[in-house]
């Protein structure tokens, strides 16, 4: 039996013993295409779900594998391979697409060189759910049929276990978008040396949402964290905060970007050693209008009766939540946290994460690097990072509470 049968077994036997795990729709489908990148690997995976929540269906893609921002993308009920698919409930596979024609109709793939497409079905008992649309071998070959068949056949087991989930529909309703970045690069000059760390990022950053960017150390996530946060600037590309274009700002303007709309959690807390937790927070609601009481800061974080401790007298989970308070003095739009909880023990990160969890519930935005995969599991969105570019972004659909973590 040749190499490729006995790889599309093996892939088979993965997908059958771990399709029955999932507890939904989404979550097969997220789980499904994980397993399929570890053998077959494509280019681009773009999940599609038929939204009906709306007057008219659409089809929007929470979840897609390769660089890509599909954040606000929705694809045409017709004139296209997805729509097809969906509507035929069979499965179109395409070798030797130089032309473009398998993605005619999806302009917002047009900058996609095609060679090969493969789109697969995907369905409950009665009615259809949406498609999976991959793009491209990564090692350039041509789609095989039996890697045609598997594919056919995640869709088929995904119908047979997984149910219909309402909540993947009530989550395509998209949050205003609070800030956009577009084509970010960043590079690094030392003489005649240039060093590449991003090289052309898209995101959108939604209101209310617990945004991670996650990823292994040097992948370009905490330069992309500075540039959302107006402490470094892009080489080339955008970024525009509630309609304002800060791509090319002045340091004066970034100051009072910062200052009035962001704030900042820092890994190493970046506490005023000489000055109490509390005034520690006056300084900072003293340069601020609008600012939130100190005290009342200190309660929300639970550290109420903390306030006379310098940070020397506090346990690092203590001196964390005050840089959290910290950062609430503020009233800012949207709160960066840069490896929160890398320094902490498990029950300490725990905690802040908690502290964290609430402020997002009552609506603050927050973005956290992390290369922590189970605090991934707390976000309402995860952009994997790898070398400088998004490799994927997924929605989780459920996200995880900070007592249900485990590392």
């Amino acid at each position: 039996m040749e190499y490729s049968k006995i790889n599309y077994i093996r892939l088979m036997k993965q997908l059958s013993a771990a399709i029955p795990t999932a507890k939904s729709m989404d979550e097969g489908l997220q789980l499904g295409l994980d397993i399929i990148q570890d053998t077959v690997r494509f280019q681009y995976a773009i999940v599609w779900y038929l939204d009906k929540t709306g007057d008219t269906p659409v089809l929007r893609s929470p979840y897609w594998i390769g660089d890509l921002n599909l954040t606000t993308a929705v694809c045409p009920l017709e004139g296209n391979i997805v729509s097809r698919v969906l509507t035929s409930r069979s499965a179109e596979l395409h070798n030797d697409c130089g032309d473009g024609a398998a993605l005619r109709g999806l302009d917002f793939l047009s900058g996609i060189e095609v060679r090969n497409v493969d789109c697969i079905p995907v369905a409950d008992a009665f009615d259809p759910i949406g498609c999976v649309l991959l793009i491209n071998k990564a090692d350039g070959t041509d789609i095989s049929e039996d890697e045609h068949n598997s594919l056919d056949m995640f869709g088929i087991l995904l119908s047979m276990y997984c149910d219909d989930n309402e909540d993947i529909y009530a989550s395509l309703h998209r949050k205003n978008v609070l800030a956009t970045l577009r084509g970010i690069r960043k590079e690094y000059r030392n003489g005649d040396v240039v060093t590449p760390v991003l090289k052309g990022v898209d995101v959108d950053i939604m209101e209310g949402e617990f945004l991670v960017l996650l990823g292994e150390s040097g992948c370009g996530k905490s330069t992309l964290l500075n540039i959302i946060g107006g402490i470094d600037t892009a080489t080339s590309g955008s970024y525009v905060f509630k309609g304002q274009d800060y791509s090319h700002a002045k340091e004066r303007a970034l100051t009072e970007y910062r200052k009035n709309n962001i704030g900042f959690i820092f890994q190493s807390y970046n506490l005023m050693p000489n000055m109490t937790a509390l005034q520690n927070l006056k300084y900072i609601a003293e340069l601020n209008k609008d600012s939130l009481d100190p005290e009342e800061a200190l309660r929300i974080v639970k550290l109420d009766g903390k306030g006379e401790n310098y940070p020397s007298q506090m346990s690092g989970g203590q001196q964390q939540r005050v840089s959290i308070a910290r950062a609430l003095v503020k009233r800012p739009q949207m709160i960066l946290a840069d490896e929160p909880t890398a320094a902490l023990d498990y029950e300490t990160s725990i905690e802040v994460l908690q502290a964290l969890e609430e402020r997002v519930a009552e609506g603050m935005t927050l973005v956290m690097v992390t290369h922590n995969e189970e605090i991934a599991k707390m976000a309402n969105r995860v952009i994997r990072m790898k070398s400088g570019v998004i490799a994927s972004i997924r929605t989780n659909h459920h996200p995880a509470k900070a007592v249900e973590l485990s590392w």
